[in-house]
């Protein structure tokens, strides 16, 4: 459809009707190739959708039951040592936003 209508655009621009014959009868083409392909088909058969779907659901949660368990959490970093900080509170006391 996006062909169709860019071949309709670019035929109106050129004001000839050939880009728009071209684009219908590759659209009739592939109308009448895709319907024949055996994936399509698999792809759009009534009533594979659910048992695909459930197959596909029953694979994830086998592949999630077959994971293994997440590993603890790191312990927490040490506190900064006692007078860690103190050059750098000094220096934020000059600064025009910073609480005294």
């Amino acid at each position: 459809m996006i062909a169709l209508a860019g071949a309709a655009a670019l035929s109106l621009v050129g004001w000839t009707a050939l880009p728009l014959l071209l684009a219908g009868g590759l659209e009739m083409m592939y109308l009448a190739i895709v319907p024949q392909n055996w994936r399509f088909n698999a792809w759009c058969a009534p009533g594979s959708l659910p048992r695909n779907k459930k197959l596909h659901e029953s694979k994830l949660s086998d592949m999630l039951r077959s994971l293994p368990a997440p590993p603890p959490p790191p312990p927490p970093p040490p506190p900064p040592p006692a007078g860690h900080a103190g050059p750098l509170h000094q220096a934020g006391r000059g600064l025009r936003f910073y609480p005294q």
